[in-house]
């Protein structure tokens, strides 16, 4: 019966409605987790990123648009170790966090397009969770510091982590690919649609400590 109560209080509404006390007592209902694991996911920033975009305004909007564009990404202390082995590699995945995002929207006009569409059909910042990837070139790893080319982010980005790119997992042949399809030569770079404006944004600080 208690099994029951909580099912009913998750599947009520979406997931916005549903608490991280009533999603932790679920799962471990389902026995998909222990009763004393963790109720909230916790990021740490493991970097930042510098690169010479200030503002998502005139931003290359992927890596493959980003062509030579370089920047640095600085590894805290703590995880520098975990840089050993990845200058054997020619592209890296960058996992971050986009702390410029606005509130989150379920439907949104993405940057290539003039129709409104799923958030979870774009690649739009202003996600539930912003969390961003991007594959770019890495130059050279010099102690802390990762050089790389093909920069899509903004200045002062925190960095979640990184994993190597490899052609063999990475790359799969496909026959569609959405409303995308579609677009022909669109502009490639970004607009402030998305963005909270700096004065508004008094939570940056504590990424670079």
């Amino acid at each position: 019966m208690k099994e029951k109560t909580q099912r009913k209080k998750i599947k009520k509404g979406n997931g916005f409605s549903a608490t991280p006390e009533q999603y932790h007592n679920y799962l471990v209902a389902q026995n998909y987790i222990q009763k004393q694991a963790r109720k909230d996911f916790v990021l740490h920033p493991i970097g930042i990123i510098h690169s010479p975009f200030k503002e998502s305004a005139g931003t290359p909007i992927q890596p493959r648009m980003a062509e030579g564009v370089r920047g640095s990404i600085t590894i805290y202390k703590k995880f520098s170790a975990g840089l050993k082995d990845l200058k054997g590699f020619e592209r890296i995945w960058l996992i971050y966090w986009f702390h410029r995002a606005g509130p989150t929207r379920m439907m949104v006009t993405p940057y290539l397009d003039s129709e409104l569409r799923g958030l979870f059909a774009t690649r739009a910042p202003c996600r539930p969770n912003p969390i961003g990837i991007s594959c770019v070139r890495l130059l050279s790893i010099r102690g802390r510091t990762i050089y790389v080319s093909d920069l899509d982010a903004l200045d002062g980005t925190p960095v979640l982590d990184i994993k190597p790119y490899v052609p063999k997992f990475d790359v799969y042949k496909v026959k569609k690919w959405g409303w995308l399809e579609k677009q022909g030569k669109s502009k490639a770079r970004a607009d402030d649609r998305f963005e909270v404006k700096p004065q508004k944004r008094k939570e940056d600080r504590k990424w670079h400590g």
